[in-house]
């Protein structure tokens, strides 16, 4: 096992000095950091690698991304008909986000087998065997994008840095005139694409469209009210070094302050140096991801300015992803790495019952450092099952995803329905009822108001046949409910690049006027609400972060259309200083 891990490692060094090159010839200078490329790297292969060969072949690739349930999925006429994603031109601006990558490079491996099939299935299936590297997939991306460059200034590149990096420590949303001077002079064009699109939506006067006045939907009781808290990326460290030793137990990554002895007895211990031996005050950098003591700060500011709400009121967390800390892998963590992942998640779901005891109040997704990185229900690489199950066991045992709503779905090759649970631990999609208050019970008007939460695992990227027919099924059957309740649904996804169209993406078609708002984070920053309803939510951490903040809102189904968050009104930052232990008055 351990010559085979191996092995597996000099396979990936390879394929990164090749990379290197590639992009340094495509596009005259590297376009995508070195960090960047071993996370794509690492990812292209234990995404799409189903046959352990070590390699990614062009059918593989053509496959796409395919959850745990469909390790039969055949590449077949239908599949290599699939159609293009309308924003695969934007796909190399953004290569921290791994499923926009593959999907892109799905759309393009399709119309390569499209070209030599041209009617010819064994021509098909000799070219689907070929070998196909990660540095053509992005060649490729890079030319459609319209072959940017994103060279750094000198000084950057006197010191090693590079855009991308700057890009990952929230340096280029610091403020607009940041990308903007860049630009003018000729550096950074692909990793401030992203920024420059996004930086106006940041002004809080901004509200696409003005604010919305929608007419109270009839037979609904106005008193109702679900009061709010949209929180994201609080990736947890376990062995938090107070030090801030940017990055030296995590392969260079200086997101990650963790200190040497990173065993389960010492976990949630705080150390002031990497090699201390003695625990100290979780205090904090403001520059790393942050302790427990932090994450558990914002949400116990929130339980002191809730108040009581009243007999209407339900109080509901949704939580967008990535409750783990980065670089949570095997070579950088000495505790068992399965058993690392479970008592992380149990442990953040333990802290947030204690703000929410009802299991019902809250929404968990999952993001791409949430299990095995970028992997979590992603079929390939057989690592990804245990790491899955560690992480996906936690969040059931907690009450998050149950089977109470009682659904059923039928699903091509599999005789039997499914139930929520069963179709969770395949995919980790889940449909859920939010509670109602116990003031309901026997209202009529009440009982006639029903709110949902959708959550899509966009790890499976936006164009996974499995998530979309379950997600379809339950878009149906809610919609069945209209003529009898009135019915709102928040959707949820951790990824952007799959949520970030809202209420236009493919996916609602047709069943727009169900959908209260859709939610993503990953970014680190945030934006208020648009016209379509999307919500870009920030981080509730401190490496690599430009908003370190989370938003609160009221949702009143009298009104489900009304919801926005705002960023003067709706955002709750944080402005502590380094090096003191969090206070709920610095929020």
């Amino acid at each position: 096992c351990a010559t085979f891990h191996l092995m597996r490692q000099c396979t990936m060094l390879r394929s990164l000095a090749q990379l290197v090159l590639v992009l340094a010839v495509v596009t005259g200078a590297p376009s995508v950091s070195p960090r960047r490329l071993r996370d794509l790297s690492v990812g292209y292969i234990q995404a799409l690698d189903a046959d352990g060969s070590g390699g990614v072949s062009l059918g593989e690739l053509a496959q796409g991304l395919r959850s745990m349930g469909e390790s039969q999925r055949a590449l077949d006429a239908r599949l290599l008909g699939k159609g293009t994603r309308r924003i695969c031109g934007e796909a190399f601006f953004f290569t921290n986000d791994l499923p926009m990558v593959l999907d892109c490079g799905a759309v393009w491996a399709r119309q390569r087998l499209r070209a030599v099939g041209d009617g010819r299935p064994h021509m098909v299936a000799q070219a689907a065997s070929g070998t196909v590297s990660l540095a053509q997939v992005l060649a490729y991306l890079h030319e459609l994008a319209g072959s940017p460059s994103d060279i750094a200034p000198p000084e950057w590149q006197s010191r090693g840095e590079h855009c991308n990096d700057a890009s990952d420590s929230g340096q280029l949303l610091a403020s607009l005139s940041t990308c903007q001077d860049l630009v003018a002079g000729g550096f950074c064009m692909a990793s401030c694409f992203g920024p420059l699109r996004s930086l106006p939506r940041r002004d809080p006067r901004f509200l696409p469209g003005g604010p919305r006045a929608h007419t109270a939907v009839a037979g609904v009781d106005s008193s109702l009210s679900y009061r709010l808290v949209l929180s994201s990326d609080w990736h947890i460290e376990p062995w938090y070094d107070v030090s801030n030793n940017s990055g030296l137990n995590a392969g260079g990554d200086d997101r990650v302050s963790r200190y040497d002895e990173s065993t389960e007895g010492n976990l949630w211990g705080c150390r002031d140096g990497p090699s201390a031996t003695t625990t100290t005050a979780c205090t904090v950098t403001n520059a790393n991801d942050p302790p427990q003591n932090f994450v558990a700060s914002h949400l116990s500011w929130w339980s002191q300015q809730k108040g009581e709400g009243g007999e209407g009121v339900v109080d509901v967390l949704l939580f967008v992803g990535d409750a783990q800390t980065h670089e949570l892998e095997e070579e950088y963590v000495d505790m068992e790495w399965c058993q690392a992942i479970h008592v992380l998640t149990e442990t953040a779901a333990g802290m947030v019952t204690e703000y929410f005891p009802d299991p019902g109040q809250v929404v968990f997704t999952a993001g791409n450092n949430d299990g095995p990185h970028g992997g979590v229900f992603v079929y390939g690489n057989p690592r990804h099952w245990n790491a899955t199950q560690a992480w996906a066991s936690a969040v059931v045992a907690a009450g998050f995803v149950t089977d109470a709503l009682g659904r059923k779905y039928t699903v091509d090759g599999i005789d039997s329905e499914l139930t929520t649970l069963e179709v969770f631990n395949l995919t980790g999609y889940y449909l859920k009822e939010l509670p109602r208050p116990s003031s309901a019970v026997g209202d009529a008007a009440a009982n006639a108001t029903r709110v949902f939460a959708m959550v899509l695992n966009t790890n499976l990227g936006a164009d996974n046949d499995f998530q979309l027919a379950m997600a379809h099924q339950d878009l149906a059957w809610m919609a069945s409910l209209a003529p009898n309740a009135t019915v709102s649904v928040l959707v949820l996804g951790h990824h952007p690049s799959v949520m970030g169209a809202g209420i236009q993406a493919d996916m609602f078609d047709g069943y727009e006027d169900l959908i209260a708002g859709v939610f993503a984070g990953h970014l680190h920053f945030a934006t208020p609400t648009d016209e379509n309803r999307f919500t870009q939510v920030p981080a509730v951490s401190q490496g690599g972060t430009a908003d370190n903040a989370f938003f609160i809102g009221e949702l009143d189904p009298a009104r489900p259309l009304d919801l926005v968050f705002s960023l003067n009104d709706s955002l709750v930052r944080w402005h502590g200083p380094a090096g003191e232990e969090p206070e709920v008055s610095q929020w």
